[in-house]
């Protein structure tokens, strides 16, 4: 998988319990398999608890049916590692790729203001998934931070998205 790296630390006293380790490598880019979007996945069992890591990059873009792409990508990955859902944890994590869908002149107000709730309400993935059109059933933690974008350069301010949207890296976890 190009650029896409996952690593679980377990402490050592916990490591004489860690059993069935896998790990699997799911390409989605060109021609639906290329490394440059996809995931690694490492699955084990911990005591009584099975875990499922699954560090993902998705399609980019903003167009009005980019996020259907990124739906694809998650759909081609549970697919193809079919077991990922049967575990007691499981957690995705990554460039998952979705947007905040404003415009950054309403964003920046927002991450100043430390609103969480109208960020959140704006977020893509958060949209998608109550609507059941990806990770449908899944939980996601609280959302208490700022989104993550791109800087301006040499500045804290944050860079204007294609069409001055504001893309997010939120990490959905669940099961």
């Amino acid at each position: 998988m190009v650029g896409i790296h996952l690593a679980v630390w377990v402490r050592a006293s916990l490591a004489v319990h860690v059993r069935g380790l896998d790990t699997a490598v799911v390409g989605t880019g060109v021609g639906g398999f290329m490394g440059n979007k996809g995931a690694v996945v490492a699955r084990f069992r911990l005591f009584d608890t099975s875990f499922a890591f699954v560090c993902a990059h998705l399609s980019s873009g903003q167009s009005p049916t980019a996020h259907t792409k990124r739906a694809a990508d998650v759909a081609e990955i549970l697919k193809r590692c079919p077991n990922i859902s049967k575990h007691d944890v499981q957690c995705w994590l990554g460039d998952l790729n979705y947007r905040l869908q404003a415009g950054i002149a309403e964003i920046v107000p927002l991450i100043k203001a430390g609103d969480w709730g109208a960020l959140r309400a704006l977020d893509e993935l958060s949209r998608e998934r109550e609507a059941g059109h990806v990770f449908a059933g899944w939980k996601e933690a609280e959302l208490t931070f700022p989104p993550t974008y791109k800087y301006r350069l040499g500045t804290e301010e944050y860079g204007l998205g294609l069409q001055g949207q504001c893309s997010t890296a939120n990490a959905a976890g669940g099961g």
